[in-house]
């Protein structure tokens, strides 16, 4: 159901220099799901993953996970996140999204700051073009603006 490659529960995992690749999950986390714990997501090859809702390629919700130098290419989601569902506040660093699609929301990567998390530092991640992010504001009250992208 979660996790269509990796599913990690309240762990703190080191995953490092895989290739996770075509997995598919009925829910969340096409290629890896992740929720809680501090994992170390980094030098993985992220690819052709799919889910019917959110995170096609890695779906995770935590604080203080770590998300880098990873590749994420060609990952679908049938709602939001293609490549990257993200939620709390986690260190996401030095990425590449390349041709990831989401129906709704965040081709590339959908973020949503947690109530207790920092959020997320893009400023070294690469996202492919042509891809447009906006500034949104939650409707959720008291929520910070956040950013979704879409890839056509």
């Amino acid at each position: 159901k979660w996790g269509g490659g990796i599913h990690s529960f309240s762990a703190s995992p080191t995953i490092e220099d895989n290739m996770i690749q075509e997995n598919n999950a009925p829910t969340h986390g096409g290629g890896l799901y992740v929720q809680w714990g501090l994992p170390t997501i980094q030098n993985n090859r992220i690819l052709s993953n799919t889910t019917q809702n959110w995170g096609g390629g890695l779906f995770i919700w935590t604080n203080g996970a770590t998300i880098a130098n990873n590749l994420f290419q060609g990952n679908t989601s049938g709602w939001r996140g293609g490549g990257l569902y993200a939620r709390g506040g986690n260190d996401v660093d030095s990425n590449v999204f390349q041709a990831n699609q989401a129906t709704e929301e965040g081709g590339g990567l959908f973020v949503i700051r947690g109530s207790c998390g920092s959020g997320v530092d893009l400023s070294s991640s690469t996202v492919s073009r042509p891809c447009r992010f906006t500034a949104r504001r939650s409707s959720i009250p008291r929520s910070p603006p956040t950013s979704a992208g879409t890839c056509p």
